[in-house]
């Protein structure tokens, strides 16, 4: 106790004066003769390009990948004003084959949905219609069109009601720009009585909203926070000069300040209301883009005049992503000598810290990790032919089975196999090796830190042993075996990841009648029927592609004929607890489940080309969306204890060397890796290829690396998300975190994941409360 009180005193003593590392700068980037109108957490742009024929098309952009055109309703133009779910669903407008002009919503699997017009169900070019802005959600789109009196008219569009005509202020015409994040207010402007177009403020319960002006006749509400309460736009004054605005119920009316010019306007809002961006008229009467934070306004051409080049300047920001890190606009670039589009990242990268678990391999796969992420399994060889990615969903490598700690480094733990899974606790491996003496036969393994390597007869199924449990399911000669581990004390926390068996497979239905599936891929993971944690009666589940459709195996159940294995055949039979998961198309493959609330809560994998998550229990699938150029197959590997962080890896296999890792979020949707972490690689020739697993929270992220020609070179790769001295996941470096450390002194950390225990050296003293004096402040 003395020793922490000391401490405690020394930390409270230096915190004021911790020096905190420099920071990597902000990212801008030139897209090209796009135009542009939103932009996702993740930094995924939408807006509109021209193709090679002369239209005009809605494109999705990646500062990294590049841009993707997008399709029509089947005309020859089309463009996006609004993006949701990390641009899982824009939308915008786009022509039919007569030239009629429709609203649209992008699919999440891609195609647009023609959203019709106010005037009913009609072909019609003479009414048109566009969508301008959608929910947080994507089900939700405002926008405008042309009703059957042939009125300009703002509409509010759900897919349980349809398009709605949300009126006016007592006059004929209104339009819709935006909507809040559930979809339940919208704004956009509205004609009056007297035929002065005035920005509105739309309820479900208040009808429409007269926000007012400062003294002019019109005015345009542009944007509003994610909860509805911040309206922003631009309204006259009494000289009829545009001046940005932002109005809440209780101070009503507000105008921003300008750069010293006499007009202004905002355009878009961050979710929380603090970051506004638009244009605005410097001294000189020049339109530059600007940004409105609690601190006034700001110049972006002067502000980041050292990113966008000499002789550049930014005119117009037209969006701010709901998280306020990027900024996208128009602007003139002076090394091309024309108008581009901009993305701004107005953050560091985002922190993070990389090690490499082998390098400079032909074949490679990490392919589990521990809860805690300090235990790394898996496979590599230096003579292999290397893995190929997404095609090749096999774990073995016929090499070196690994287990790779931060603090020991890499340890081989068996040869001629791979490590396919650890324990959450980290202390016991199991895998697949070659049968001694044979060419093409294999075992099972298990390793443990007490008892070493212990090799398993090849045709073995349900459960091995007691201390430590171990399970195992095998495929039939001369293929693989896949196995899980679990921990050695209660409540022993059945790993929900596995791995894959490639194989023939013998099953037998229960009532004599024994089927066969010739060398169907087969994901495996842990899977309780029933919504309530039960260590007695794990599942496997998985999908054999020769076989139909996904499919659960009673560990325990084994009969002379094979394993139970319960498929579309006989999904009837209630004593297997079995039922179909619902497919996109194409093979289904389901990798990995989240453990909380209960087993199985999600479930994530791949069905046909796209990477899908399972919800309510396996019930519904919902695909991930993609990144914008990847539209080859994506899969999804692994899934954190909440189901909330989703990995995996997509592209094209075929040549043109576009395979990538990727993460997927609630908040920010599918992220390329690479594209966020890449400047950790500053000095490789590495790209973040493929995210084989994820940690227990969702914090480190292992996976392959590879040099520019992905099946080269191969590197595993073991990723810390978070920053440097962070113990809770909040980003910022303060006295919580030192706090932290205090009380965990002296144990070897709390919890699961135990994030106290900053070096990993399993104790929590001095230098690990050094870490974080050192940091203090970062983040904040």
């Amino acid at each position: 106790m003395r020793a922490i009180t000391v401490i405690r005193t020394v930390s409270l003593s230096f915190g004021l004066y911790t020096m905190t590392p420099s920071a990597v700068p902000q990212r801008f980037n030139w897209l090209g003769p796009i135009e542009v109108r939103a932009v996702s957490n993740a930094g995924i742009v939408a807006g509109k390009g021209s193709n090679d024929t002369g239209g005009v098309r809605a494109v999705r952009a990646h500062r990294r990948l590049g841009t993707e055109l997008q399709g029509t309703l089947g005309g020859n133009h089309s463009e996006a004003w609004g993006v949701a779910q990390n641009a899982r669903y824009f939308v915008g407008s786009s022509t039919l084959s007569n030239g009629a002009v429709r609203a649209y919503r992008r699919q999440p699997l891609g195609g647009l949905q023609n959203l019709g017009v106010l005037a009913g169900n009609t072909n019609d070019s003479y009414y048109w219609s566009e969508a301008r802005d959608v929910s947080a959600d994507g089900k939700t789109v405002v926008g405008r069109s042309i009703d059957a009196q042939g009125r300009l008219r703002a509409f509010r569009w759900t897919e349980s009601g349809g398009m709605q005509d949300l009126g006016a202020l007592g006059g004929l015409v209104s339009s819709a720009f935006g909507v809040s994040a559930d979809g339940s207010v919208v704004v956009g402007w509205a004609s009056d009585p007297y035929g002065r177009t005035r920005p509105f403020r739309w309820t479900g319960s208040g009808g429409m909203q007269d926000l007012g002006t400062f003294g002019g006749s019109t005015g345009d509400a542009w944007a509003a926070s994610a909860d509805g309460s911040v309206v922003v736009g631009a309204a006259h004054n009494v000289q009829g000069q545009w001046r940005a605005f932002r109005w809440t119920q209780a101070t009503g009316l507000q105008e921003l300040p300008g750069i010293g010019g006499t007009e202004s306007g905002v355009r878009d809002i961050s979710s929380d209301g603090a970051v506004m961006v638009g244009l605005a008229r410097n001294a000189q009467g020049q339109w530059r883009a600007v940004r409105w934070t609690v601190a006034g306004v700001q110049d972006l051409t002067q502000a980041y005049a050292s990113l966008i080049g000499q002789g550049s300047y930014l005119e117009v920001a037209q969006g701010v992503s709901a998280n306020g890190r990027y900024i996208v606009g128009q602007g003139y670039n002076a090394a091309t000598q024309r108008t581009e589009a901009f993305l701004l990242e107005t953050e560091p990268p985002k922190p993070g810290r990389i090690r490499f678990i082998v390098e400079n391999t032909r074949g490679a796969i990490a392919a589990s990790i521990s809860w805690d992420g300090r235990v790394v399994v898996g496979g590599f060889s230096s003579n292999e032919i290397p893995r190929l990615l997404i095609r090749n969903y096999s774990y073995f490598i016929n090499g070196n089975a690994f287990r790779w700690t931060p603090t020991s480094g890499r340890q081989v733990i068996a040869t001629r196999a791979t490590a396919m899974s650890v324990s959450p606790s980290g202390t016991n491996i199991v895998g697949i090796c070659w049968r001694e003496g044979t060419v093409g036969y294999t075992d099972a393994f298990v390793w443990t830190e007490q008892s070493g390597f212990q090799r398993y007869s090849h045709l073995t199924s349900g459960q091995l042993r007691t201390n430590p449990t171990i399970y195992l399911v095998v495929a039939q000669n001369p293929y693989e075996a896949a196995t899980v581990a679990t921990d050695s004390v209660p409540p022993y926390h059945p790993l929900p990841a596995l791995g894959v068996a490639d194989g023939v497979f013998e099953f037998n239905d229960g009532a004599g009648h024994t089927y066969g599936c010739s060398r169907g891929f087969l994901p495996l993971y842990w899977r309780d029927t029933v919504p309530y944690q039960s260590y007695e009666n794990p599942r496997l589940l998985g999908h054999a592609e020769a076989c139909g459709s996904p499919f659960v195996v009673p560990t325990d159940g084994v009969t002379t004929g094979g394993i139970y294995i319960g498929y579309d055949s006989f999904t009837g039979q209630s004593y297997f607890g079995v039922y179909e998961l619902p497919v996109i198309g194409g093979a289904t493959y389901a990798f990995s489940a989240s453990v909380s609330p209960y087993w199985g809560t999600i479930i994530v994998g791949a069905s046909g080309n796209h990477a899908v998550r399972w919800v309510d229990l396996g019930r519904q699938i919902q695909p991930l969306g993609n990144l914008p150029g990847i539209s080859a197959p994506l899969m999804a590997f692994g899934v954190s204890k909440d189901g909330q962080v989703i990995v995996g890896a997509c592209g094209d296999y075929s040549g043109r060397n576009q395979i990538y890792a990727f993460r997927w979020t609630e908040a920010d949707g599918m992220e390329d890796l690479q594209d966020t972490y890449g400047y950790l690689l500053t000095g490789t020739d590495y790209i973040l290829r493929e995210a084989k697993a994820v940690s227990y929270d969702g914090r480190y992220i292992v996976g392959m690396a590879s040099d520019y020609v992905p099946n080269l070179l191969q590197a595993l790769y073991w990723l810390d998300t978070w920053r440097e001295g962070d113990t809770n996941g909040d980003g910022c470096i303060d006295d919580s975190d030192l706090l932290n450390v205090l009380f965990a002194f002296g144990t070897p950390g709390t919890g699961i994941s135990r994030h106290e225990d900053i070096n990993h050296d399993g104790i929590v003293d001095d230098a690990d409360l050094l870490v974080v004096l050192f940091n203090f402040g970062s983040g904040c």
